[in-house]
């Protein structure tokens, strides 16, 4: 970040989570990392979150603070020069490294060297070397957290005078979060396991099937549902009175009538005047006790 003060602004960026060893540099109003950096055991890494083609980053393109970025950035990412007699570097192997520290310029003698280990708990310990060669050392160590390592050497020349060279790397994710690509194994394991089959490719995945596939499906929830449903109308066809006259309609409805009797039926004028057999027997009787009673009386003058 040096030589960088008021930056541009950015119209987007990709939403991420920085890693427990990275540096984050920039950050967006949210708090998202923009711009994070980090060591990967010997080799460096530069995330940027937002695009380089300018559709998030237009303003950025011509300005004086992209250029001052990357290459910072650039210069960042290239390893370092070996200046000095003394070179020191890291060989990580697995969860392992080892630490040589060379000296060309004193290859026929020993010097005195001190070297110091610094871990991500920030401890330093002091490091255990062997001979590897004419004028270099080497000392095999095994990382017991995960995180950045910095290694300081310290040599001293025949006159007093002390050489000093440092080296750095991180300490990466165990093996198997690094691993990528589809397990082929495990896959044709569960393949096997639910009597199915690896697809070689994925065009088959919407393939036909070249046989008809039969499966049970238990009918307890469609039951449940049906009996649900037909729980209101019991309880109400046992505990509602209809009237007679509602029961009495549909079963008039479905009794049958007789052969013609759909085209001969009396209209209401007609079925009025039809009187029930208790109603003659009535008038009849009433007709009859007004004319004994006029017997009775015998006959009247002017009548």
């Amino acid at each position: 970040m040096r030589g960088l003060g008021l930056v541009p602004p950015l119209d987007g960026d990709v939403a991420v989570s920085p890693k427990a060893q990275a540096e984050v540099a920039l950050v967006s109003p949210e708090g998202d990392p923009v711009l994070a950096a980090g060591q990967d055991g010997l080799g460096r890494a530069v995330a940027w979150t937002p695009d380089v083609a300018g559709r998030w980053s237009r303003a950025w393109a011509g300005s004086p603070a992209a250029t001052t970025l990357w290459g910072n950035a650039l210069s960042w990412l290239l390893p370092p020069r070996e200046t000095g007699e003394l070179v020191v570097r890291v060989e990580a192997v697995g969860e392992s490294a080892s630490i040589v520290a060379e000296n060309h310029a004193a290859w026929d003698h020993v010097r005195p060297t001190r070297a110091v280990l610094r871990g991500p708990d920030g401890q330093r310990q002091e490091i255990v070397r062997a001979p590897a060669g004419p004028g270099r050392d080497r000392a095999h160590l095994k990382l017991p957290l995960l995180g950045a390592y910095v290694v300081q050497v310290t040599q001293t020349t025949d006159d007093g005078a002390e050489l000093r060279g440092e080296a750095g790397w991180v300490a990466p994710y165990p093996a198997e979060y690094r691993e990528v690509g589809a397990d082929h194994f495990l896959l044709a394991q569960v393949a096997t396991a639910g009597g199915g089959r690896v697809l070689g490719d994925s065009t088959e995945a919407v393939a036909l099937p070249t046989r008809s596939i039969s499966a049970r499906w238990s009918a307890s929830p469609l039951l449940l549902i049906l009996a649900a449903l037909l729980w209101p109308l019991e309880i109400a066809s046992r505990r509602l009175a209809l009237p007679r006259a509602a029961i009495a309609l549909p079963l008039r409805r479905c009794r049958p009538q007789p052969e013609g009797a759909a085209g001969r039926q009396p209209d209401a004028a007609a079925r009025s005047t039809q009187a029930s057999p208790p109603a003659v027997a009535t008038t009849q009787r009433l007709l009859e006790q007004q004319r004994a009673r006029r017997e009775r009386q015998g006959p009247r003058a002017g009548t």
